[in-house]
């Protein structure tokens, strides 16, 4: 039994590539019960293969929780089922069909000048570990991204994407990342640094969080987390999800991401850092110590 067959097993109403237009190859595609989608849209689509969810009007969503409310089942039921129902997790190339533009970036010049070197020393960064592992250049000093780190988003050896991050402390935004006609998959159903990663993942919000812990660690891109971000997530059989000290920041997203991942084989850690606000503002040593206790 796969999600389709739940979905005819339990008579909700829904429609099949080739039956509706909304309804994409690969997908069924459902009336979405938390928004006020117009009849006969099909806005919800669920992704047969991996039970990723995402609503055309109000964004992503938990597949446990749509086939609890649409199939009239128990939440803890349903959550016991799905790993019976996914048949498998979607795979680099699967990303890599998915093209959504063409590759274009900023002017770049490597290897890293002067200022952004010191820039990255004033952050406690090695220049020479950012440059050659993590494949970081610097744009020219003109133009819509002058200043900034250029940051390469990559599916295993491939870069299908980038971000920057402005090295000034004025008013311009501190990242500026390709817009969907400049990647190739869009960066928000990536995780930056995977290709690094083995058996142990840390799961950051920021680049520069990445980069604080070293390999192993993954950005998600900010505080919101898509639904394929989190299928990619589970397919580690260690996460560990770090979140910040501010208050407000990736705490409710930390939970909500744990009780999802619990689906899953492997297990699932929440850590809370203790001498700085974020990774990248951490104590050394206290990195280390995450490190050595979940053996990255």
């Amino acid at each position: 039994m796969n999600i389709l067959d739940l979905l005819v097993e339990h008579n909700v109403d829904h429609r099949n590539h080739g039956e509706h237009r909304n309804v994409r190859p690969g997908y069924v595609g459902l009336e979405c019960p938390f928004c006020s989608s117009d009849p006969d849209k099909f806005y919800l689509g669920i992704e047969i293969d991996t039970g990723i969810c995402s609503c055309w009007k109000c964004g992503p969503k938990s597949v446990t929780y749509v086939l609890s409310q649409v199939c009239g089942i128990p939440y803890k039921r349903i959550r016991e089922q799905l790993p019976k129902l996914v048949r498998r997790s979607e795979t680099a190339q699967d990303a890599l069909r998915r093209v959504a533009g063409r590759l274009s970036h900023p002017r770049l010049q490597s290897p890293l000048t002067k200022p952004y070197r010191a820039y990255l020393r004033k952050r406690g960064f090695d220049p020479d570990v950012i440059q050659n592992l993590w494949g970081v250049k610097c744009t020219r000093h003109i133009g819509r991204y002058a200043w900034r780190l250029w940051i390469p988003i990559r599916v295993r050896d491939t870069i299908v994407s980038w971000t920057t991050r402005s090295i000034g402390n004025g008013e311009a935004a501190k990242y500026v990342t390709a817009k969907p006609e400049q990647e190739i998959v869009h960066h928000k159903s990536v995780l930056y640094g995977a290709e690094l990663a083995r058996h142990t993942i840390v799961v950051c919000e920021g680049p520069l969080d990445a980069w604080a812990i070293g390999p192993g660690a993954v950005s998600t891109f900010g505080l919101k987390v898509t639904e394929e971000q989190k299928a990619k997530i589970a397919q580690f059989p260690i996460r560990v999800i770090l979140r910040d000290r501010e208050p407000g920041l990736y705490k409710d997203a930390c939970w909500d991401m744990a009780e999802r991942l619990d689906i899953k084989s492997g297990t699932t850690h929440i850590v809370e850092l203790e001498s700085g606000n974020d990774p990248a503002s951490c104590n050394p040593a206290e990195i280390q110590e995450l490190r050595r206790e979940f053996s990255l």
